[in-house]
């Protein structure tokens, strides 16, 4: 955990990321078409002590934004969970890497890992709630893409993609790492 969290501090120490990742999300938020009347639905009654209560209260109801048909609004949201795919793939690239140098122990710390994630409700309630749902597969997709670029070119390569905003891939670059590749030659 520690590897993957001082990963994260390398990311948002560059000095474009913080003000990039702020700007993605004051931009969704300054275009979002707010349903308060959904959300004040959801809310009445509910246990906020229970986090699979707030899970449930949240399934299905699409998000605090409302549902967007809005394509404008859609990308604003895709661009935020490419941000957040990519930091959080490279976070876990980072520490599966350096982890298994390290530690002999690294396999079951990264299972233990794995069951944590699959357990999160608290964390996935909030994530509908704001319409930024992470799926695991976009973790999944964002740790598949570092595993893709190093593999395929060298992992000073890979961190070229904190070197500005427009280094980050995009979803369709996450999704095909050599679109990326292609892009950063």
């Amino acid at each position: 955990m520690a590897l993957h969290e001082v990963t994260h501090r390398f990311e948002f120490a560059r000095p474009w990321a913080r003000e990039h990742f702020q700007h993605l999300v004051t931009d969704l938020v300054d275009h979002a078409e707010v349903d308060l009347s959904g959300l004040e639905g959801r809310l009445e009654g509910m246990d906020v002590a229970n986090p699979e209560a707030m899970a449930e209260a949240f399934e299905g109801m699409g998000n605090f934004f409302g549902q967007s048909s809005d394509p404008e609004q859609r990308l604003r949201i895709a661009r935020i969970q490419a941000f957040m795919a990519a930091a959080e793939g490279y976070g876990d690239h980072v520490m599966e890497r350096v982890g298994q140098r390290m530690l002999s122990t690294f396999a079951r710390i990264e299972e233990a890992l794995a069951r944590y994630r699959e357990g999160r409700h608290s964390d996935r309630a909030l994530e509908q709630l704001l319409g930024l749902e992470m799926k695991l597969e976009q973790y999944r997709l964002g740790g598949e893409f570092c595993r893709r670029v190093a593999d395929l070119s060298d992992e000073a390569t890979l961190a070229r993609m904190w070197d500005s905003a427009e280094s980050l891939p995009s979803m369709p670059e996450l999704e095909e790492p050599t679109l990326w590749l292609s892009r950063m030659a």
